[in-house]
């Protein structure tokens, strides 16, 4: 269904990293998350998310610009009057920058927020949409010149309906599309192919509210519908990211929950053929709640994905990298803890087969996360992109009373925190993080208020490989 032109209104506190990478801490508000990433024609990244207070209950839309090794070139909040939330981002062929995403003026509803601005996060525009509606925009892609084709739902009639905007340069609408489906469409993740249509991946609610479908849509580049392929399956489904190979193969990444009862989730993926037929599917083979979020080619042969999984013992969650073939074969995969959870919500990959994904990590203080960045390069299909360094740790005096020395040798500088845990698993205290050089180091560690018993000196960084130590405290 085409509405009519004239009912439209013209989110780390400690860098988690991947092997061969760098980054920097962004600091933010109170919960802050990073939500996607693009790579731009230049060489560098825009990172969007949004980042809030609990106390005041506002939420400013952020938007960053982060070279290949995570360092920040700028960071632009975008707050109207009360609650504004990024996304997805995208850099044009003409140097400018996008954000797609919602905003809440007030108590009311959410409208399509869509922004562009220049190379220094200087605004150019900033445009509302579906004003009447229920509505929020949740991706975007160039339209090959200087525009943007943006997706999103609008809410008609109580029925979540998929929506899409080819917008010009300057923020006039070209052409405007929303389905008519009968179902629930919460549409997640748009990407443009070789040939220059459109794919909608989306995710379909039937009769029941808790079952949930794949739908993957394909339009023309003048928003007329192509075919479509519905991934009906007797459980529930959702749907995250899609990315379109240069032979205009699709991949679509999202989870699956097979067991209602537990609800553990396995990650999913989906390859289609450039006419919408199922190719392959695969899932994730770890026990407990994986979810993949995002998927981007990054190589001729391979692809990356990204998301969380949840210890099935502990409860914590892991930011997740996980490196395929384009048959669906699995080459590595790679988990990185940082205290009770971090996750990887979006991942992008450049012509020169780098990448970059961002997400978010909670500290010690509950309803608390901040942007977690990691960068790497030299990604390949057929090796990992290094091998993790090499860590011998020994603790002195072992039985101990009040006072240790730990010393540790490492292969190659590493970023990494060091921790002493209980035999809970539960953190007692941190020791030291931040990056370390190569060699020998030794640190003192104080046990006053520890009571007697065994706890393990745990070392965490992605580009380390280590045992934890027991260590036995008497007093």
């Amino acid at each position: 269904m085409r509405l009519p032109l004239s009912l439209l209104a013209a989110t780390l506190i400690l860098l988690l990293l991947v092997p061969g990478t760098s980054g920097q801490p962004i600091s933010g508000f109170a919960h802050d998350m990073l939500t996607c990433v693009d790579a731009t024609p230049d060489g560098l990244y825009l990172a969007g998310g949004y980042s809030s207070s609990f106390g005041v209950g506002e939420t400013a839309a952020i938007v960053c610009l982060l070279d290949a090794s995570g360092q920040t070139r700028w960071v632009m909040d975008h707050d109207t009057e009360w609650w504004d939330e990024t996304a997805d981002v995208m850099a044009d062929l003409s140097g400018r920058y996008w954000l797609a995403g919602a905003t809440r003026p007030n108590e009311g509803l959410f409208d399509w927020l869509v922004c562009k601005f220049d190379a220094h996060g200087r605004t150019l525009w900033s445009r509302i949409y579906f004003e009447d509606y229920p509505s929020a925009a949740v991706s975007l892609v160039s339209d090959g010149e200087d525009g943007a084709y943006v997706l999103g739902f609008v809410e008609i009639d109580d029925v979540k309906q998929v929506g899409l905007l080819h917008l010009a340069a300057d923020g006039d609408v070209l052409w405007t599309y929303t389905s008519e489906f009968v179902e629930h469409h919460d549409p997640s993740s748009l990407a443009r192919t070789p040939a220059g249509n459109l794919i909608v991946a989306s995710q379909q609610n039937a009769n029941d509210d808790f079952a949930s479908d794949i739908h993957v849509l394909s339009f023309d580049r003048d928003g007329a519908p192509l075919w479509d392929y519905l991934h009906a399956q007797p459980w529930v489904q959702r749907c995250a990211g899609v990315d379109v190979t240069t032979a205009g193969e699709i991949l679509v990444a999202g989870s699956t929950v097979a067991d209602t009862v537990s609800e553990e989730t396995d990650g999913m993926l989906l390859k289609l053929s450039p006419a919408g037929k199922l190719l392959w599917e695969r899932q994730s083979e770890h026990a407990g709640r994986d979810r993949w979020l995002d998927v981007t080619i990054v190589t001729g042969d391979s692809a990356l994905v990204c998301g969380v999984e949840q210890d099935p013992v502990t409860l914590s969650k892991r930011a997740v990298l996980k490196l395929l073939a384009l048959d669906g074969s699995s080459v590595w995969k790679r988990s990185y803890s940082f205290q009770q959870h971090a996750e990887f919500t979006a991942i992008t990959g450049s012509s020169s087969a780098e990448f970059m994904a961002v997400g978010f990590a909670d500290p010690d203080e509950p309803w608390m996360t901040d942007y977690l960045i990691a960068s790497a390069t030299g990604v390949s299909a057929n090796v990992p992109a290094q091998l993790p360094a090499t860590m011998q740790l020994l603790a002195y005096p072992n039985p101990a009373n009040s006072r240790m020395r730990l010393e540790f040798t490492i292969s190659r500088s590493s970023d990494m925190i060091i921790t002493l845990s209980n035999v809970l698993g539960q953190r007692v205290s941190t020791i030291a993080f931040g990056r370390f050089t190569a060699g020998t180091h030794r640190l003192p560690v104080s046990l006053h208020q520890l009571a007697s018993g065994n706890y393990f000196v745990e070392v965490t960084g992605s580009d380390v490989q280590s045992t934890p130590l027991r260590v036995v405290v008497v007093k």
